[in-house]
């Protein structure tokens, strides 16, 4: 084992990465960036009701955020045939999609209400960092359901247009070793390399997301109604939107990370 991790030179969130995967070219440029239809009505419904029924009351963000399906089915069996039906209807969008090398190994509810911002911080998913898959996993994060206007995705910081310079000074710094090779450090550094930006937990105040020698990079909340699904590459750096909500709106995603 210390054999095989000597191999993986870099970090992000604690996790190793090959180098190969610093590349700013290494994401998937192919993939589309939200896709529909993936499961009925009536599926949606089964999901978001589960999730008021019986996860929100012991819910804790933080802990035990992932398999919920997954660990149902594993207790209970395959008795759950909605459930099942809907799980081998997204792996089956995921194979067409993407391909059949693909395979589904969490799902996680994502609920973002008035006082609920679950990931304050900018990060990327280091799940996919435990693969070789150098970049080409990704994150299915469907809208469940939504009220009050509240039919946006999270902050996302797209590797695409004018935001690749950003990503390509981001990697500099990380296989310079900067912050350790991690990219939570790197994040969190002076302004002058890379810093988290106002209202950002463990941000400094006043400071940007800016590295050195490029502008602020260009942050999207894409619009999703109930039934769409952002497509999130696995390089892409985000966080939970932070806009101050409303009490009456809320939005329910379930989100399932894809890896090859």
């Amino acid at each position: 084992l210390r054999g095989k991790m000597r191999e993986f030179p870099l970090q992000t969130l604690g996790r190793r990465v090959p180098e190969r995967c610093m590349s700013s070219h290494c994401s998937p440029r192919s993939y589309p960036r939200t896709l529909e239809g993936i499961l009925r009505r009536e599926e949606r419904h089964h999901f978001a009701e589960r999730f008021f029924r019986q996860v929100a009351p012991r819910y804790v963000y933080g802990v035990n955020k992932y398999y919920f399906l997954l660990g149902d089915l594993v207790r209970r069996g395959l008795g759950h045939e909605l459930t099942v039906r809907a799980l081998a209807r997204v792996q089956s969008r995921i194979s067409a999609e993407f391909g059949g090398r693909f395979i589904i190994v969490s799902d996680f509810y994502s609920w973002r209400t008035q006082g609920v911002v679950p990931f304050q911080r900018w990060h990327q998913d280091g799940a996919f960092w435990t693969t070789e898959s150098c970049g080409s996993g990704f994150n299915l994060w469907l809208v469940l359901a939504s009220g009050g206007g509240h039919n946006h995705s999270f902050d996302v910081i797209r590797n695409d247009g004018a935001n690749r310079l950003w990503y390509q000074r981001l990697h500099r710094h990380l296989a310079r070793g900067l912050g350790g090779g991690n990219l939570s450090a790197v994040l969190q550094l002076p302004k002058r390399i890379a810093a988290l930006g106002p209202g950002a937990a463990g941000g400094a105040a006043g400071s940007s997301l800016t590295t050195a020698g490029t502008r602020e990079p260009e942050v999207s909340n894409l619009p999703l109604e109930a039934g769409e699904a952002l497509v999130l590459r696995q390089e892409e750096v985000h966080r939970s939107d932070q806009r101050d909500l409303p009490r009456q709106q809320w939005r329910l995603a379930l989100g399932f990370q894809g890896i090859e």
